[in-house]
């Protein structure tokens, strides 16, 4: 099984040209419904989202005044996708706890923003998608376990 780290841009146009915000996630991990997204670039290339996969949820800086660590959740599928009119894939994945906790109160700071940015590497502008080594997984978590919402809301 693969990790991955999928980076949300408020910046970047979605292929209908309409902008995702971390509005729309909130949104969506409300619904409690499967969702489907582009992967556009994943890195690196040769690896593909699969079912059962774990993915962290990251919305960069740019274009908004919320970002951070948004959340995990589970990849269902991977898979073409015609209806986008690309040639990249779609997954389907679902959030899962406690992304209906940090939708709310994502997770940025130094610490976040260094450990995402050693994922990335150079790729900070092209890539969506990043397979995460377990060093950097288990940073990811501790930092998810550290969060005072999380334990505020466990009592």
């Amino acid at each position: 099984m693969t990790v991955w780290l999928y980076q949300m841009n408020a910046k970047r146009p979605l292929e209908d040209g309409d902008f995702y915000t971390p509005d729309d996630y909130q949104a969506e991990v409300e619904s409690e419904e499967y969702l489907e997204w582009l992967t556009r670039e994943v890195r690196p290339k040769e690896v593909e989202p699969k079912a059962g996969d774990t993915i962290f949820y990251w919305f960069v800086a740019a274009g908004t005044d919320q970002p951070g660590l948004y959340g995990l959740g589970i990849i269902f599928g991977c898979y073409e996708c015609p209806e986008y009119n690309t040639e990249h894939k779609c997954i389907e994945h679902l959030p899962v706890s406690p992304s209906e906790i940090l939708r709310d109160n994502p997770i940025y700071d130094d610490e976040a923003q260094e450990i995402v940015n050693e994922i990335r590497g150079t790729q900070t502008a092209f890539a969506t998608m990043f397979a995460i080594d377990d060093n950097h997984t288990q940073r990811l978590f501790a930092k998810i376990q550290e969060c005072d919402e999380l334990e505020q809301d466990s009592e």
